[in-house]
């Protein structure tokens, strides 16, 4: 009786391989003979497709929200143009004296005047060494200047200026710094040329 269930056994075995067999071999045969495009196809038509989550009306909507929330920028923070290599030109923190005694400077060198009314007494020779930097450099006065962003530190107030050589910008510019000191009634201090590009 045992030796008739192991040849039971043995023969479901057989059957079971040779019908396992005959399948793998029939899959095989198909997937060989079905060319690219028809397994393109059929995948094709397997895929679930759903509608665009980035509809026309989406579209319209983030667009008007952005310009809404453009509307709803601080407008009293300001946009500044900016200067390679010499920086911000926002000089709204300078207050009108300071910008007075600033610009009496620059005009100052543009006239090639010697008085210097803008600077404290005891430093008129800064004024000098600068004047004679910028009219060696530029071989006359200069004839355009731009005020960069001023930044105060300890009640002296710094503001970068730069020079032209022509009445426009060009290639031929300095840089100076000028201090404020607010204790000496926002007189020039001290000021030096600290960038030169001929």
């Amino acid at each position: 009786m045992k030796q008739c269930f192991i040849l039971l056994l043995t023969g479901v075995y057989v059957f079971l391989l040779c019908s396992c067999s005959s399948k793998t071999e029939l899959k095989q045969n198909t997937i060989q003979n079905q060319t690219l495009k028809d397994e393109i196809s059929e995948r094709k038509q397997a895929v679930q497709w759903v509608e665009p989550l980035d509809s026309e009306e989406m579209y319209d909507n983030r667009l008007e929200k952005a310009s809404l929330s453009f509307l709803a920028l601080d407008t009293t923070i300001g946009l500044y143009p900016f200067l390679e290599n010499f920086g911000s030109l926002d000089i709204s923190s300078l207050s009108t004296k300071q910008r007075a005694i600033v610009e009496s400077f620059c005009q100052s060198l543009s006239s090639e005047k010697k008085d210097t009314p803008f600077m404290a007494e005891q430093y008129d020779y800064f004024y000098y060494f600068v004047r004679s930097d910028i009219l060696s450099l530029f071989g006359g006065a200069p004839h355009f200047w731009i005020f960069g962003k001023p930044f105060t530190i300890d009640g002296v107030t710094r503001v970068p200026i730069r020079f032209y050589k022509k009445a426009h910008i060009d290639e031929c510019y300095c840089d100076c710094m000028v201090y404020l000191d607010s204790l000496d009634f926002e007189r020039i201090v001290h000021m030096y040329v600290y960038n030169k590009n001929e």
